[in-house]
């Protein structure tokens, strides 16, 4: 008994009533006992996951595009509307309606690729970490990114035709939905996507300065629809992304980004909303 206690790493000390086992000082070299390996480091997302989400967005992309354009049509037919897809009453909220459904169905999914194949925590995983500063004094600054950019574009070539962008904000209450859409929605969805989710598959394989750059390249082109392609605006929200992505590299959280987007966009509408003559509209 004595030399099998021995064995399992156990002794019977003497004149113990309890007949109760307890530990049995082996050095660790001469233990027979092995302890079991550490678990390894938890995986992370990769470029193949990147596909699948990609599938994912541009399938429920379509959609939700063919099933907004048909409710159009059935309210038309069932109500005897006479609504119109390229009314900018009408896609306006057609297109806050889609993007809203969309980024909701997108992180839905993304959520529970982290949360479920992954088992790690969503927040901290994406970037959602405490930051130095305070949220005002990144916000503060996107009116300044805001003229830095319209004064660089003063040197690029001009287009007289308006962007396709341009045509939904002439109606007042679209400006101000696609405003509300654009300070308090967008940017917290975009930078969770782009310096969230794709940054750090970037910047695992290939460094922070490539990350910085591939995400501010992909939120420049996710923009090209409604800026028409145009190469002018292209290139200047490939900087607005670099300044995003640097900010992002620095501070290790995707807040001050989000803040600083939500300064930056803020300007753009405020600057469309003193442009025109809305107020008398609204």
């Amino acid at each position: 008994m004595l030399e099998r206690a021995r064995l399992l790493g156990w002794y019977l000390p003497p004149n113990d009533p309890t007949d109760a086992y307890r530990p049995y000082d082996i050095p660790p070299e001469e233990s027979s006992l092995e302890l079991p390996p550490e678990p390894p480091a938890p995986r992370s997302w990769g470029y193949s996951d990147l596909i699948v989400v990609a599938v994912f967005a541009a399938v429920a992309l379509l959609v939700l595009s063919v099933l907004g354009i048909t409710a159009v049509f059935a309210l038309n037919y069932f109500l005897g509307w006479d609504l119109k897809v390229e009314d900018p009453l009408v896609q306006g909220p057609l297109n806050v309606g889609i993007q809203i459904l969309f980024w909701g169905a997108l992180f839905a999914f993304i959520y529970g690729l982290i949360t479920i194949k992954y088992r790690l925590p969503f927040g901290d995983s994406i970037g959602w970490r405490a930051f130095d500063g305070s949220a005002f004094q990144y916000f503060v600054r996107g009116p300044v990114l805001a003229i830095v950019v319209v004064l660089l574009s003063t040197f690029l070539p001009k287009v007289d035709e308006k962007l396709p962008f341009e045509k939904l904000l002439e109606e007042p209450m679209v400006l101000v939905m696609l405003a509300v859409f654009g300070i308090l929605i967008a940017p917290l969805l975009e930078e969770m996507f782009f310096r969230g989710f794709l940054y750090p598959v970037f910047e695992r394989s290939l460094g922070a300065a490539f990350a910085v750059f591939a995400t501010s390249a992909l939120f420049s082109l996710v923009h090209g629809v409604q800026y028409g392609w145009r190469w002018q605006n292209l290139l200047m929200l490939l900087g607005v992304g670099v300044v995003f992505g640097m900010l992002r590299a620095r501070t290790a959280s995707i807040l001050p980004s989000t803040f600083l987007h939500a300064g930056y966009n803020a300007t753009l509408f405020a600057a469309v909303f003193a442009a025109g003559e809305h107020i008398d509209k609204l």
